[in-house]
């Protein structure tokens, strides 16, 4: 219930799978001035939060949900976080590894028995058994087998789970077919962390326990692919993008400023319109040519008529020239849960407006002219039902 989160100004995650961001943190320096990075298992989205932080504008990432429910959550949390530099897909790894390697870094949280849940979840110890165990493990490997043809030669793999069996981590890399490939990364750690370090094939292996941390149980390791003989495939299903035309373009252009048209590259697919910082925007090209992918629109067009999408507040408050209309808490948390309730003073020239609380951008509203009446713009599939 604090609108501050709703705004994108922070994220709750477990300490244990925060531990992402120190491997981020040694590995981006090997990886150039803006790499693709792939996060394979993505939903609900705090990896790719993270990620994103750790990039600051640079780069690609392109996050993949397979599961539609949990890609709707995954929407809502990249939304909300507000980079532009994301891409996002709902593909089965097996149809996206098709398109070769195309990635400095795959990352790699694999669904799995659970074990690290345990301390938490009475639900994931009741759904223990041996035989989810091998069943995790047998999906795990196919799972690994498609992510790695899609790593560049000397691309890196970030794998992690959130149980503590060798069954579904050390094992599941050494049976690899690729494993001749894979090289060492040797990353130092505080021992007052008490995180578990093991080493097995050469790889180092990081164990998260419960009696030695405050956050639940995650088991990681990452490694280097020296190479890659995985051949790219032409994708004929590629999602068709164009440039708006002039009229288009004009009904877009009032909502942001004008320093926004030199830096950025506008495309659209059907009616929604999306946005590419031109210093990336050859890299995002060449994802959404080979995978089935978009960013997250900005907006829509019909009949040259340009409606803002809830991005669009999120990503670029800095950018927009939409008026803010602050409000109080009470109001804030209506606006999340879509009740109506009495703004003061609004425009009478009506259109679109940010509403923020504390100063952190909410969402839209659109105000009829007049000045006597607003809509809530709030998207319906994130508002808070209770």
């Amino acid at each position: 219930f604090d609108p501050i989160f709703h705004a994108g100004h922070y994220y709750v995650q477990d300490p244990s799978a925060m531990f992402l961001d120190f491997l981020l943190q040694n590995l981006l320096p090997n990886l150039g001035a803006n790499p693709i990075i792939a996060d394979l298992c993505a939903a609900p989205g705090g990896k790719s939060v993270g990620i994103l932080n750790r990039l600051a504008g640079r780069g690609i990432l392109l996050s993949n949900e397979i599961t539609p429910r949990r890609k709707k959550g995954l929407v809502e949390n990249l939304s909300k976080w507000g980079f532009p530099n994301v891409l996002i897909s709902g593909l089965p790894l097996e149809t996206m590894s098709k398109a070769g390697p195309l990635f400095d870094l795959v990352v790699i949280d694999a669904p799995c028995s659970g074990e690290g849940m345990f301390r938490k979840s009475e639900a994931a110890r009741l759904a223990w058994s041996p035989d989810t165990v091998e069943m995790n493990a047998r999906r795990q490997e196919k799972i690994l087998a498609e992510a790695l043809k899609l790593v560049k030669p000397n691309g890196y793999i970030i794998y992690c789970t959130c149980t503590l069996n060798q069954k579904e981590n050390e094992e599941v890399i050494a049976q690899s077919p690729q494993r001749n490939y894979f090289e060492p990364v040797l990353i130092n750690l505080q021992k007052n962390w008490n995180v578990l370090e093991s080493k097995s094939s050469g790889l180092q292996f990081f164990r998260f326990l419960h009696h030695r941390v405050k956050g639940e149980g995650m088991s990681y390791t990452c490694f280097r692919m020296s190479g890659n003989n995985h051949q790219s495939m032409d994708n004929p299903k590629a999602y068709r993008f164009t440039k708006p035309g002039k009229e288009e373009r004009e009904a877009i252009e009032p909502f942001f400023k004008e320093g926004v048209w030199s830096q950025n590259t506008l495309l659209k697919l059907h009616n929604e319109v999306y946005i590419f910082d031109n210093s990336t925007f050859h890299q995002a090209q060449n994802l959404l040519v080979k995978i089935n992918c978009r960013p997250l629109p900005i907006g829509s067009l019909k009949r040259n008529f340009f409606a803002p999408a809830h991005f669009t507040p999120m990503s670029a408050a800095s950018l927009t020239n939409l008026p803010k209309i602050e409000v109080d808490l009470s109001s804030a948390l209506d606006y999340l849960r879509k009740k109506s309730f009495h703004i003061e003073d609004l425009p009478r020239e009506g259109g679109y407006a940010l509403l923020a609380y504390q100063n952190a951008v909410l969402g839209l509203i659109k105000i009829h002219r007049g000045g006597q009446k607003w809509t809530n713009l709030y998207p319906t599939g994130f508002r808070i039902v209770n």
